[in-house]
């Protein structure tokens, strides 16, 4: 299965299971990481529509994106994991290119993860159907890689830290302001310093 981030991967023919996203679990349910989320991005408090049930998870899907906009800038958000321990290592692919990857987890309010779309898998973009790939991992430890939970769970307070995560992607778009969009054109006429 070494060429399931690429466009021709046939994900039906491989056996591979469909779900709603977000997927995720907290122990062996289909539970919400945290009562509350203190991340904007993240939706770890969300409760999951599909079991994540597996310590790999494999995510494909392809879209039909509409043009982007002159004067917006673009970024591929991997929800779940903006507000803290939330899954270990990922790597997000876009038609078969290798768009970003970490290999390891964060420790806590590390920001978003994801992706700024930038000019060199722009023409990705440009051509009406993209395959967005992701590969996830389940996290076992907590607060410094302590394999006591002492997290905001109620249910596993104090026990031995249960397999969880949480995982969703989405992009967003942003327009660029005309002093951003007038101090890139200068830039590109002065050349290079």
């Amino acid at each position: 299965m070494g060429d399931w981030f690429t466009p021709g991967f046939d994900p039906a023919r491989a056996g591979w299971k469909s779900g709603k996203a977000p997927f995720g679990r907290m122990g062996d349910k289909l539970d919400r990481r945290r009562p509350r989320c203190n991340g904007r991005l993240c939706g770890c408090c969300e409760k999951p529509a599909t079991l994540w049930e597996r310590e790999v998870l494999l995510m494909r899907q392809t879209f039909d994106i509409p043009p982007l906009k002159e004067g917006h800038v673009y970024r591929l958000i991997l929800g779940g994991a903006g507000c803290d321990r939330s899954g270990e290592g990922f790597a997000i692919y876009v038609n078969g290119k290798l768009l970003t990857q970490s290999d390891g987890g964060f420790f806590r309010y590390a920001g978003v993860r994801g992706a700024n779309i930038y000019s060199d898998i722009l023409p990705e973009f440009q051509r009406g159907k993209v395959t967005i790939s992701i590969i996830n991992f389940l996290r076992y430890t907590h607060f410094r890689n302590k394999t006591t939970y002492f997290g905001p769970h109620p249910d596993y307070y104090a026990k031995p830290v249960p397999p969880n995560g949480h995982v969703n992607l989405w992009m967003e778009e942003a327009r660029l302001s005309s002093a951003t969009i007038n101090a890139a054109v200068e830039r590109k006429r002065s050349g290079p310093r």
